[in-house]
């Protein structure tokens, strides 16, 4: 059932500077930072994704990490055929792919101190689209669509209540936790004042900072990508603050995609390579010895702790 509009609080978009700026993913996999060369922050590529249609792969994020100025200006000129840069810095930075694909509406705006009530009858009006913070962007390097310590996608669907869930993320780590919130419309305040609203999203008990837009929420029972991490909401007047994600469901249909995986390296045409990557320096992540299931429990609240941190920026 689709809750009301909690009220207006101050968005939180998570983009930021990583704490390692020059790691090299080769090859590419979610979970990892990356960043739009006009940018100087970066985010998380959430996973690799295919066309329904031709089957070709696409690095999958939230439009505000590859396409920045889109959603959170001002930015010079972000635009399609931006080049995507992984390390997001350092003496090996290269270019993996350009920015391909945006359909928006990564949100619905209204100019600061519109009423609510007017926001409210506009959505029973089908005037406000469902939300999906997504863009695509082309691969120019090997590719694997395993995400470490998570695993390779099996598909996508609806998040429900209660559901255990995982992601990747390029600040935070890996994180789990479940679904608070299944379908949820809500209103946020942006830095220059204007609401926007973003309806069919989600809540998770996940809690994330800045770095880790973009991230893959999966759910653990079977692999399949439920949404997308791209923000945290702060009530006015104080309150716990709402972990948001868009729902892949929607990025599916917005972009005919699929979230389907397969195993092994494979070139930026889709075909699977033959010949093995260069060990990447340093590793992707650490092996943490423990599946994410077990994560659910008492051992993510550390790194819950450490992202709240980090949102007071």
């Amino acid at each position: 059932m689709r809750k009301e509009i909690p009220g207006v609080g101050v968005l939180s978009y998570h983009v930021g500077t990583p704490s390692c700026t020059t790691c090299l993913h080769n090859p590419l996999h979610g979970g990892i930072w990356l960043r739009n060369y006009h940018s100087n922050e970066v985010g998380t590529l959430g996973c690799i994704v295919n066309d329904n249609k031709s089957g070709t792969p696409y690095m999958l994020s939230n439009q505000h990490v590859f396409l920045p100025g889109v959603v959170t200006a001002p930015y010079s000129k972000p635009m399609i055929g931006d080049i995507v840069l992984q390390p997001p810095f350092g003496t090996e930075q290269r270019v993996v792919g350009h920015v391909a694909k945006n359909k928006g509406p990564a949100s619905t705006r209204y100019p600061k101190n519109t009423p609510v009530s007017a926001i409210e009858a506009d959505i029973r009006n089908h005037v406000v689209e469902d939300f999906y913070d997504a863009s695509l962007a082309n691969l120019s390097t090997k590719f694997s669509y395993e995400i470490p310590n998570i695993g390779i996608p099996t598909g996508h669907e609806e998040p429900k209540i209660g559901m255990p869930i995982a992601s990747l993320t390029g600040r935070s780590g890996l994180l789990a936790g479940e679904v608070a919130a299944s379908t949820v419309n809500s209103l946020g305040t942006l830095p220059d004042g204007s609401i926007q609203v973003s309806l069919n999203i989600f809540h998770s008990t996940q809690e994330w900072g800045p770095g880790d837009s973009g991230s893959l929420i999966i759910n653990l029972a079977n692999r399949k990508a439920i949404g997308l991490i791209y923000a945290t909401q702060y009530p006015n007047g104080g309150g716990t603050p709402v972990h948001l994600a868009c729902k892949t469901t929607t990025i599916a249909k917005a972009y005919d995609i699929n979230f389907v995986g397969r195993k092994g390296t494979f070139n930026p045409d889709g075909s699977l390579s033959t010949t093995p990557s260069p060990t990447p320096h340093p590793l992707p992540y650490p092996d943490f010895g423990i599946s994410p299931e077990i994560l659910v429990g008492g051992a993510v609240v550390g790194l819950g702790v450490a992202a709240l941190v980090i949102f007071t920026h």
